[in-house]
């Protein structure tokens, strides 16, 4: 069996880069390349949490019977367009420390590459909304979705269970995002 075969099958069983490099015993360079070519994507778990509020976000746009789909690549200025808006999805675990949900804003995109390729990141600019989605403490499955416009000061967003005091629910009504195409009933 060759190195990429054993490379896509301990990809499979989930792997790291590192762990997959050093079962191989190759660069990690080499594995990164080699998983690029092969096109097999991340395990990391932190990694998969945005693709994650993606799907959840997508599926719920779909629930309502509004119209949704990816932007494009990784890298894009936002991440769905739904009902012709721009949307940024940010996805976090519950954190102890902040005894809720704490959504990172960094104001520039970071390069694996160099420091000199990071590029600047203007949610104001790049998106019509922000759809935060937490994931519940246990289970790491969404617990709840909550749209915020962006702006030009917010860096990091902190939600409490005690900010909903209803419970957690998709705050679709205070948006646009459902004028322009109506739920079906």
């Amino acid at each position: 069996m060759s190195d990429q075969q054993r490379l896509v099958n301990l990809h499979r069983q989930g792997l790291l880069n590192a762990d997959l490099a050093k079962e191989l015993n190759l660069s990690l360079a080499t594995v990164k390349r080699w998983k690029k070519r092969l096109q097999l994507g991340v395990n990391c778990p932190d990694n998969l949490l945005g693709r994650q509020g993606e799907r959840f976000v997508l599926a719920e746009a779909g629930r309502l019977s509004l119209p949704a789909s990816h932007s494009g690549p990784h890298h894009h200025p936002y991440d769905l367009m739904i009902a012709g808006q721009r949307v940024d999805v940010k996805t976090a675990s519950y954190s102890p420390a902040y005894s809720g949900w704490r959504f990172r804003l960094p104001r520039e995109r970071s390069s694996f590459y160099s420091s000199a390729r990071r590029t600047p990141k203007a949610y104001e600019r790049d998106c019509d909304w922000l759809a935060l989605v937490g994931l519940s403490r246990v289970e790491r499955v969404p617990a709840f979705l909550h749209f915020v416009r962006p702006a030009a000061t917010l860096t990091n967003v902190t939600l409490h269970p005690a900010d909903f005091p209803g419970g957690f629910t998709a705050n679709w009504g205070d948006t646009d995002l459902t004028t322009s195409l109506r739920p079906a009933a």
